[in-house]
This record gives C-alpha cells, structure tokens and sequence, in this order.
C-alpha cells in the first residue's frame, strides 16, 4: 500500500495532463470555426456590427441572388462563388453570423425579398428609379453597360446604335435590357434592335458563342470575364455605356438591417477586402468603388 499515494498521483497528472489538451484542442476548433465554409456559406469570426435582431436569433444572413452572372455570382459545381458571394460573405463575418446564398431567377427576386423569402439580395442591381420604388438599397460598386462581339468584331459596331438591324442576346429584366427597349421606343421608324431575351445570362453569352445573335449585351464584368476567358472567340465592342452604382437590395423600413449593411461594406473597404476580391477576379478595369 505504500505505493499507492504515488499511483493516484500520477494518475491525478495524467488527467491534468488531458485535460490541458482538450481545453487547448477547444481553443484550436475555435479558431478554425472563423474560416469561411463550403457551398457559399461562411463562418463569422465574431460580430465586429450589431446585426438586427432577427438576424442575431437566426444567426444566418440569407442573400436572394442569381447565381448565372460570372464573374459576379455563379456556381462552380454546388459552391456559389464570385465578387458578389465573396461580398456578401464579408458582410455577413462582419456581422458575427453566416452567409446563405439563396437561387432565385432575376425577375423573381425583388418579390422574393419582399415576400421575406430572404434578408437581403446581392445580384448585380444596378440602382434604378424604377427598383428604388419597390426596395431601398446601400450602394457597393459602380459599373457600366457593354458589347461582346464575335472577334475582330465583323459588323463593326462601337455603339448601341450600331446594334441596330442585329440580332442582341440580353437578360430579360434587367437594366440592359431596358436600354435597348428604350433605344428602340426611340428609334421612331428607323431600324431596331431585333432583341433577343433569355432567362438567364449566362444562356444570353452562350447565344452568341453558338452564332445565334450577332452580340451579347450585358454589364462590364461578365462581358471582360468571357472576353479573357475566351480570348480567340470574342471582343469587347464598347464598354462603359451607362454607367450605374450597383447595390444591395433590402425592404423599405429596415433601418437596422441598413445601418448594419452600411458599416459592413465600409468596413469591408477600410479593410482592403473589397479591393483584393475585385482585383482576384479581374474587374478592377471596370468595377469602381463606392463606399456607402
């Protein structure tokens, strides 16, 4: 028995000993919980803004978006991934709670967000008078219009004039298709644009890749993204064409949710963050800052 007070010592240490382990593989899952996850879905490091208090109980920021808009919002496999994902999951870190990015078809997402299918919605809007009726926004970016051709660009254009007599591939419901249907209103008898709509962009670049129409219409960052990744098929005609501030869409009558939004994407600029995510997917030439 005179060995046993040495027995209960060492295993007294041996669990001491555990237990420092454990605490310190707490500390390590801890810090590894800060990185973003799989599948547009981020993990917030802590909260850095308060975010309303619906979004501190849910504990998610759930984004409406189109995700068929590279280089902004698009899939790769199951994952969302783009300038705009990558924003939105910045905002939602800031915020101390997780990023959701729901699919949603571009004409269906105002409705979407005001049916309250979702917190917010990031998805390349260009601020209109017409969509600052139905939602309010906090501005991110700036970008314009452009003109993807065939390379070489056979038919000569350089305009939205010269679009006229061809056969345009654009996203139905957006700003870019709103400026060739008021090209047209205003064309009185002279020729038109033969506008051909689809539902998605990404169907609208692939048009004009298969021969279908003669240019694709649509912002500047997707037009550079398939310019530079399909460099002997096509050219960019113009860029630039109406310039409009992009933002995040959010209900009316939410000043905590547009506070919060505010203070992220400042936060996200201050940080060099927004700038690093627009110089990794080349838009830097035709996204510009604007820090609400």
């Amino acid at each position: 028995m005179q060995g046993a007070p040495n027995y209960f010592g060492r295993r007294i240490a041996t669990l001491l000993s555990f237990l420092a382990l454990l605490a310190g593989a707490a500390v390590l899952l801890s810090a590894c919980g800060s990185s973003a996850g799989g599948g547009g879905t981020s993990t917030a490091s802590g909260a850095n803004i308060t975010p309303p208090g619906s979004l501190s109980s849910a504990g998610t920021l759930t984004i409406c978006s189109d995700m068929t808009f590279p280089p902004e919002e698009f899939m790769e496999g199951t994952k969302p991934v783009g300038v705009d994902i990558e924003i939105g999951e910045g905002i939602a870190e800031e915020m101390g709670v997780q990023a959701h990015f729901m699919q949603v078809g571009f004409e269906g997402i105002i409705a979407a967000l005001l049916g309250k299918k979702c917190d917010i919605a990031m998805s390349s809007f260009s601020i209109t008078p017409e969509r600052a009726q139905q939602v309010d926004y906090v501005p991110y970016q700036e970008n314009g219009q452009a003109i993807l051709v065939p390379k070489g660009n056979p038919e000569g254009i350089k305009s939205v004039a010269d679009l006229a007599g061809h056969n345009v591939a654009v996203q139905v419901g957006t700003s870019d298709a709103a400026t060739l249907e008021e090209f047209n209103e205003k064309a009185g008898g002279g020729p038109k644009i033969n506008i051909q709509f689809f539902p998605k962009d990404s169907d609208a670049a692939a048009a004009l890749d298969t021969g279908r129409v003669e240019a694709y219409y649509s912002d500047g960052p997707p037009v550079a993204y398939y310019a530079a990744n399909n460099p002997g098929a096509f050219t960019i005609a113009t860029s630039s064409i109406k310039l409009y501030p992009w933002g995040i869409a959010l209900r009316k009558n939410e000043p905590e949710m547009k506070k919060a939004l505010t203070e992220a994407v400042s936060a996200l600029y201050e940080s060099g963050t927004i700038a690093k995510v627009f110089e990794k997917w080349n838009v830097t030439e035709v996204s510009k800052p604007i820090n609400p």
